[in-house]
């Protein structure tokens, strides 16, 4: 009867959220579908830094911006702390998630905007597909790589002078991996995986997604792993990583089809990404199935993390004793 309840209450979210997704937009080509890509950011750089303390992490984080800790969420600076304060276990409640969220969310931004290279890399080759124009050799090997990385089996179209050209087929399924994830959505698995950042896995690791390592040395092992199993939870260099590996497994593992195929339908729809209707599409992240949806659902809401889905990076005061830069170099090739 619980499981009942539960499913009849995701089947109402879903019917409402879609209702408010508007009452019957116009079907777009992802081609040109205007929310089919955001504007690629200006800031092609994340700087980090090793926080220390959650004393020394504010103090970096509010130097980079403005010299006061109290700066907007929707404008974050490009400076990330590599993992988080090692006394993030000893902070109270919602002092502990707003740490936790401004360590994370430049992290978010910033990966989500390499997929969106990836992502306009591959709409720009649909469109000249489609208008049968001219495709340089470097934009289709752009997108070659990406139906490789991506596990899409691309077929070949020779409509156009190129040989070897990956057909409109195959980029549609591409457009349907190489996406983004909403902040909120990523910023509510996080926090239910790792406890909000004070797991053992995330502070001796950097793993806040709970992502396993089955195979290979340097895992770290679970307390309550049964006898005779072998996996691991991975390791990651800093929190980038993790989150890259996050995105990634959303994007290709076959458990989360149902999710990519939801997102794909508000791009044709040319709506907002909604995290929570995506939300109800990931039962199989978790054993505790309906029971992990919904956990994710009031996570999102009573932090209210959706107003940080349009955050963006703008530059960092602050450059100094930055232990690694990461780089978007783009992904497009000429045009």
């Amino acid at each position: 009867m619980k499981d009942i309840l539960k499913l009849f209450f995701l089947i109402s979210l879903v019917f409402t959220t879609l209702i408010n997704c508007n009452a019957d937009p116009e079907v777009q080509d992802p081609a040109v579908a205007k929310a089919a890509v955001p504007s690629s950011t200006v800031v092609n750089r994340l700087h980090l830094f090793d926080p220390g303390t959650t004393e020394n992490l504010m103090k970096r984080l509010s130097n980079a911006i403005t010299g006061s800790a109290d700066f907007e969420l929707s404008q974050v600076p490009n400076l990330a702390p590599a993992n988080l304060p090692g006394d993030i276990v000893n902070l109270d409640g919602q002092f502990r998630k707003d740490i936790f969220i401004r360590s994370l969310l430049p992290h978010i931004i910033f990966q989500n905007s390499l997929i969106n290279s990836e992502r306009e890399a591959a709409l720009t080759y649909l469109f000249k597909l489609k208008n049968n124009d001219f495709i340089p050799d470097s934009l289709r090997d752009v997108v070659v790589s990406l139906l490789d990385k991506y596990r899409v089996g691309g077929s070949v179209s020779n409509s156009v002078s190129n040989d070897d050209l990956p057909g409109e087929d195959a980029v549609m399924r591409l457009l349907e991996k190489v996406d983004v994830v909403p902040v909120s959505l990523a910023l509510a698995q996080a926090a239910n995986e790792s406890g909000w950042g004070t797991s053992r896995f995330a502070m001796e690791g950097n793993n806040l997604f709970g992502h396993w390592k089955l195979y290979g040395p340097d895992g770290m092992i679970p307390e309550e792993r049964p006898e005779g199993e072998t996996y691991t939870l991975a390791r990651f260099q800093h929190i980038s990583k993790a989150v890259e590996r996050y995105l990634y497994n959303l994007n290709t593992n076959r458990a989360y089809r149902d999710f990519r195929k939801m997102r794909m339908e508000m791009r044709q729809r040319a709506v907002e990404l909604d995290a929570v209707l995506l939300a109800t599409s990931l039962k199989l992240y978790s054993e505790r199935g309906y029971d992990y949806v919904l956990s994710l659902v009031d996570i999102i809401r009573q932090n209210n993390l959706e107003r940080l889905d349009n955050s963006r990076l703008i530059r960092s005061n602050d450059t100094e004793n930055i232990s690694l830069t990461l780089h978007n170099k783009g992904a497009r090739g000429k045009v």
